[in-house]
């Protein structure tokens, strides 16, 4: 076996590991696990609204009323869904800046006192 096939076998090999390694990262990783959550929350929220439409049936019409009524309103039939950007968008902010100041333990400095005296006997 020469130097040559030894060399390739471990330039082989750690190209190997390197690919499943970033394989294992990309599919496991932080930004991975944030794409599932904003998938699970897109699902989520879009069968919630599929859901409010099924539950509530339309009311129906009284005995001289013959004009059909909608089975949603049309602002909820025109609606894009709520993508994760949007909803913290339109959580707003607070009013005024946060309050950057520590609170104050000035007071729980230097109240310890030693359970066993140190005075020589």
């Amino acid at each position: 076996m020469s130097l040559r096939s030894v060399l390739i076998g471990l330039a082989l090999i750690t190209a190997l590991c390197g690919g499943g390694l970033y394989m294992l990262q990309s599919h496991f990783g932080r930004e991975a696990q944030m794409r599932d959550a904003e998938r699970t929350f897109l699902t989520g929220h879009a069968a919630g609204g599929a859901r409010d439409g099924i539950a509530a049936p339309p009311p129906s019409p009284s005995r001289g009323d013959t004009a059909s009524v909608p089975a949603e309103p049309a602002a909820l039939r025109n609606e894009e869904p709520l993508t994760l950007d949007s909803w913290y968008a339109d959580a707003g902010s607070n009013e005024g800046p946060a309050d950057t100041d520590p609170e104050d333990k000035s007071y729980l400095i230097n109240d310890a006192q030693p359970l066993v005296s140190a005075e020589p006997i």
